[in-house]
This record gives structure tokens, C-alpha cells and sequence, in this order.
């Protein structure tokens, strides 16, 4: 029962506002305190998520980087086919450890076909 009201109380609730707003006790959670509770819950799963993110990247990051190895296997020839030279290689390792060099090499090839095309464009 409250006491100010007279009325019943409802079973002891998980949450406060489910109790009438003037009956609350002093043991009861206020709204300020189940607002920073909640802020708390639900900040976790964003952190836990960003850490699973920046573990999967680095994983990635770490299978192309040894594909990117594999790369140095392959003649001047096979390297052409693709788009790329020795010089590229050697270009895109300078790229720090946790990065993706592969990235860097997509760039180089990309920026090496325009400057073809528009070379090409030029001539016709």
C-alpha cells in the first residue's frame, strides 16, 4: 500500500514507472538513475561491436598482406598481366603493418589504367 494514497502497489516491478509516479520510495530507481543505467547498457554492445570490427579488419588487413607476399613470387610478366610492377611492390610495403597494402596497390593500378586511357584518348 502506499501510504500518501491509500492505493495498492503493484508486484514488485523490474522497472519504477510501472509503480504510480507519486508513490515512489527511496529504494525505488529514479528516472535520472534508470536513464544513466540504461546509457550504460547500451554503450557496451557499441564498444564490444567496434572491438570486433577493428579485430576483423586487422585480420583481413593480415590475409591480404600475405597475399600480398605472394605477389613477390610472380614474374615482371605475370605482375604486367595484372597491372602492376616491381616498383609498385616495393611502393605499396612501405605501408605501415595494421594497413591493407593491397589497398595501395589497387590504387596504384587504377591510377596507372587512366593515365592510360587518357594518354590513349589523347593520341586518337
Amino acid at each position: 500500500m502506499c501510504i500518501e494514497t491509500g492505493t495498492a502497489l503493484l508486484p514488485k516491478a523490474p522497472i519504477a514507472w510501472f509503480r504510480p509516479l507519486y508513490c515512489v520510495r527511496e529504494t525505488d530507481m529514479t528516472t535520472i538513475e534508470f536513464a544513466s543505467e540504461t546509457q550504460r547498457i547500451t554503450t557496451r554492445p557499441a564498444v564490444a561491436t567496434r572491438v570486433i570490427n577493428v579485430l576483423a579488419n586487422a585480420y583481413v588487413a593480415w590475409k591480404n598482406r600475405r597475399a600480398f607476399y605472394r605477389l613477390g613470387e610472380m614474374s615482371d610478366a605475370e605482375l604486367a598481366d595484372i597491372g602492376l610492377t616491381r616498383a609498385d611492390l616495393h611502393v605499396a610495403v612501405g605501408v605501415p603493418f595494421g594497413r591493407d597494402p593491397t589497398v595501395k596497390l589497387r590504387a596504384i593500378a587504377s591510377e596507372r589504367a587512366d593515365t592510360i586511357e587518357d594518354l590513349a584518348r589523347r593520341v586518337a
